[in-house]
């Protein structure tokens, strides 16, 4: 009978291991298995090109977040959330997140919400998503089954809509200045930083080098890869790398808003992630 039972115990414990193992497959393939945050980057110089380089150094001299503003009838709201930000778009005045709330075994799955005054508000999805994202300037949804099949929503306010797939992504969604045209940086040698295109695709300079130079205290003497925006009748750009860096753009010049990047920016709604994951949230009250 001993034997028999230790038998018995041999095999209810091998099940019970190969059904954990297969839960554990099952959880990472759909994406929503353990993923531990990291933890913030250092600001070190790396062993990369000297463009990398130059943005971290730069950020030496970047006012901090708690610093930064937009002057009269903007409010600033800043704060560290208890939440992973996954992606994030403002529409019709509403700031839409797609956020991780990770429990102790750092395991979770994307969730949607509003932000309102740095306050997170959770949208009510019918189903356990593996992915989301938003597109089309955040008006729409789109969400990845846990085990498979693509769905897409209609977002309007806190209101969410299946709907058909869309045919496809507007383009209205790169970064414009407050002219309507886009950026680009500058060819190595041209002695420009940034150009402006117009929607014929014609250039013109709207900083050189030597000034960007100069607003970096020297770190960045030569054209990087950016984007701008605009936000309350100012324009930016926003230069990638390890930790990003925000310029303010105004007549030719350049001034260094912050370290960090732009993770949403509408007319009236900006939204700012740093390096350590804090957030800024700005909102127009007044013209």
């Amino acid at each position: 009978m001993r034997s028999v039972s230790s038998l018995l115990t041999g095999i209810f414990t091998a099940m019970a291991a190969a059904c954990i193992l297969a839960l554990s497959a099952i959880a990472n393939t759909v994406g929503i298995a353990s993923w531990v945050r990291p933890s913030p980057t250092p600001i070190v110089l790396p062993n990369e090109a000297n463009g990398d380089r130059g943005v971290i150094v730069a950020g030496y001299f970047a006012p901090p977040l708690s610093q930064v503003t937009f002057g009269p009838g903007v409010a600033i709201y800043r704060f560290t959330p208890t939440w992973a930000l996954e992606d994030a778009a403002t529409n019709a005045g509403t700031t839409y997140v797609v956020y991780v709330v990770y429990d102790d075994r750092h395991t979770g799955h994307p969730q949607l919400g509003t932000l309102d005054g740095g306050v997170l508000r959770n949208i009510p999805l019918p189903h356990i998503y593996a992915s989301m994202g938003l597109i089309n300037n955040g008006a729409e949804l789109t969400a990845t089954g846990v085990m498979g099949g693509r769905y897409w929503y209609s977002l309007r306010g806190r209101e969410v809509n299946p709907i058909p797939r869309p045919p496809g992504v507007s383009d209205e969604t790169r970064p414009r200045l407050s002219d309507g045209d886009w950026c680009v940086e500058g060819a190595p040698d041209s002695g420009v930083a940034i150009y402006d295109v117009d929607r014929a695709g014609h250039h013109s300079p709207i900083l050189s080098v030597s000034a960007l130079k100069g607003a970096t205290k020297g770190a960045i003497d030569y054209p990087y890869p950016v984007w701008c925006t605009h936000f309350h009748g100012e324009d930016f750009a926003y230069m990638t790398g390890r930790s990003g860096l925000i310029l303010r753009l105004k007549n030719g010049r350049a001034s260094i808003l912050t370290t960090g990047r732009f993770v949403a920016v509408g007319e009236n709604d900006l939204l700012i992630e740093d390096i350590n994951y804090e957030l800024l949230q700005a909102h127009v009250v007044s013209h």
